[in-house]
């Protein structure tokens, strides 16, 4: 008899005796906790011992940590190695780009305008930057949009060995503004005849969509009113758009009286008021409400005026009695 055959034999004439021992399932009365090891083999025979195995299922192994969006250079800065990078204005950022390939960056302006005293090639399109560099160092960009030289944005790109990459900014806290470009909301303007210019003004607003070169953000109280001396009608005022000598007020109409009003745009006219229009209705049972469109003159800035003293003095000749 093989060895292989003995141990058979004494494994079934073991289990005949009651000698050998299975796993207890858990839940079952009398049976041990599913968490206490229980062992396959409860005695030793002549010959033969077979260690204890704990059945217990394996643990499980711990969730890898998520690697950081971004680390730190040597000097301390964030760096960004993810796609959408926020940015604070006055603030910057360390973003990595493809050393020797071209990197997309989509800035949240119409038409950016850069300045940078780096030797990689930059070349705008649009609201998109493309970028290329074949060495490793830094640069840094200032960007921002076209006529508000007030505002920039400032990231320094930082070239590695790594796949090319498409990187989109926002400002940090203005989500979905559109910033204006003056020149080419002028253009659009300028394109028409003025009553056509409004009126196309109007019927994009209703469509949903925002003219070209003009920004989007929401109103503030320190911007034009949305009144309407009208009884039974609450003006809500809700978005700016500002263009080159337009700027379109956009606003939601309730009726609060008990019974259906006619909106009269007459009654929120005012000085530097061009148009007013209500879409999609005019006419609001009691609770309805609809979008209200102003259109208004951007008004002028004052220049100061400063005086040139004369080169001769007092020109005014005084006479003598």
């Amino acid at each position: 008899m093989t060895p292989r055959t003995l141990l058979t034999c004494r494994l079934a004439l073991a289990a005949t005796m009651g000698l050998v021992g299975f796993p207890a399932v858990a839940g079952e009365p009398g049976t041990a906790p599913a968490d206490t090891p229980q062992p396959i083999v409860g005695a030793a025979l002549p010959g033969l011992t077979l260690p204890s195995v704990d059945t217990r299922p394996a643990p499980a192994e711990p969730a890898s940590k998520t690697v950081a969006a971004h680390s730190t250079t040597e000097a301390g800065q964030e760096l960004h190695s993810s796609n959408t990078v926020a940015l604070v204005p006055g603030v910057n950022q360390v973003i990595k780009i493809a050393r020797g390939h071209l990197n997309r960056i989509v800035t949240p302006f119409e038409n950016p305008v850069v300045h940078t005293t780096s030797t990689a090639k930059v070349n705008t399109e649009g609201q998109v930057l493309y970028v290329a560099s074949k060495t490793s160092a830094p640069s840094t960009l200032y960007v921002s949009p076209e006529g508000q030289r007030d505002l920039a944005l400032s990231i320094t790109l930082l070239p590695r060995g790594i796949a090319p990459r498409e990187v989109r900014l926002k400002i940090d806290g203005d989500p979905g503004q559109i910033y204006s470009s003056s020149v080419r909301a002028g253009e659009w303007e300028r394109s028409r005849p003025y009553v056509q210019t409004i009126k196309e003004a109007v019927s994009r607003l209703a469509l949903g969509e925002v003219p070209p070169g003009y920004g989007l953000r929401e109103w503030r109280s320190s911007d034009a009113p949305m009144n309407c001396a009208q009884p039974g009608i609450e003006v809500k005022p809700g978005q700016v758009l500002s263009g080159s000598d337009l700027i379109l007020l956009v606003g939601s109409a309730t009726n609060t009286a008990s019974e259906r009003l006619e909106i009269e745009e007459a009654t929120c006219r005012r000085a530097g008021v061009l148009a007013v229009a209500a879409w999609p209705e005019a006419s609001l049972a009691p609770g309805e409400r609809t979008e209200l469109y102003i259109v208004m003159r951007r008004a002028s800035e004052t220049i100061e005026s400063r005086q040139r003293p004369s080169l001769i003095g007092n020109t005014k000749e005084t006479v003598h009695e």
